[in-house]
């Protein structure tokens, strides 16, 4: 299509598909195409080269084009988000939190997920949290989750109904490691929406951290049975997560195939609550696990 399509959009296209497909050097050969002259106009742009540099492991040219990005778009959070994830591989744990300073005063983008940018800061501490911890960084990832809880506290005070602050609020207390907290939000969400795929798995991981195995496999059970339209293989994503959790590594690479032939991108960030698997915490269990990391490694 690149090569019979005019070249701006197709070639944004090639490099989007080729990064979620986990082929992060044809995308960045997609992206960087002299006559396409970089990640275009649009701001998700530099945030899609910047993480397709993250998946190689060359956190300086992530660095470099998530600056580009904030350069060329300063109003923009999306390559906000880019930095954060390039600066906590680098180590730099305090500018990590002085761009979190900065996001905070930002108006949330007018394009994705409501309850996602909308509540910008929570998700941008939410994800720095997620992204010191992948790299080794405890203390940081204490502190980052820390703001994200402080930030999910007064989201659940202006908003104490919503779904979407209570949402954010089990998110954070997850990944918080706070499991008795964020299953008795999950149990609420679930109660009241039975047949959502992310409420029923969050409360699945819930019970398996705590030690719950018979409601856990009860729950992966439920959730093999639930397949919404457009849900893209989150029902075996989730059970994945929770197999991983109950120590069946193979049972959870095989949810996991099975996840991404549905759609799920097992490489990129798709925002909260799928991750990318290089920082699920739930899949901890799996780094150093062969068939794991060979599922993980780039394909081209």
């Amino acid at each position: 299509m690149a090569r019979l399509l005019p070249p701006r959009a197709v070639l944004y296209d090639w490099g989007n598909l080729a990064l979620v497909a986990n082929r992060p050097s044809e995308a960045i050969h997609a992206f960087t195409a002299d006559y396409y002259n970089g990640v275009g106009d649009w701001a998700p742009g530099s945030g899609w080269l910047a993480a397709a540099y993250h998946l190689l492991g060359r956190h300086r040219d992530e660095l470099k084009a998530a600056q580009r990005g904030r350069r060329d778009f300063p109003r923009s959070l999306v390559p906000i988000n880019a930095e954060l994830a390039a600066l906590a591989a680098l180590g730099r744990d305090e500018d990590v939190f002085r761009l979190l300073d900065v996001a905070r005063q930002m108006e949330p983008v007018t394009y994705g997920p409501a309850e996602y940018w909308s509540g910008a800061w929570l998700w941008l501490a939410y994800e720095g949290a997620l992204e010191f911890r992948a790299h080794g960084r405890q203390e940081a990832s204490r502190r980052a989750i820390q703001r994200a809880l402080e930030q999910a506290r007064v989201a659940g005070t202006a908003d104490t109904a919503g779904v979407a602050a209570r949402s954010g609020r089990a998110l954070v207390l997850y990944a918080a490691e706070r499991c008795e907290e964020a299953r008795a939000v999950y149990a609420v969400l679930h109660a009241a929406d039975s047949m959502n795929v992310d409420f029923l798995g969050g409360l699945g991981v819930s019970e398996a951290r705590l030690g719950h195995r018979a409601e856990a496999e009860r729950l992966t059970g439920r959730l093999a049975t639930i397949n919404p339209p457009f849900s893209f293989g989150r029902s075996p994503y989730w059970r994945a997560r929770i197999a991983a959790l109950l120590g069946d590594r193979d049972h959870a690479v095989a949810l996991l195939r099975e996840a991404i032939a549905r759609g799920i991108s097992c490489a990129v960030r798709c925002g909260p609550p799928i991750e990318d698997c290089h920082r699920d915490i739930d899949f901890e269990s799996l780094r150093g696990y062969v068939p794991f990391d060979e599922l993980l490694r780039p394909k081209g």
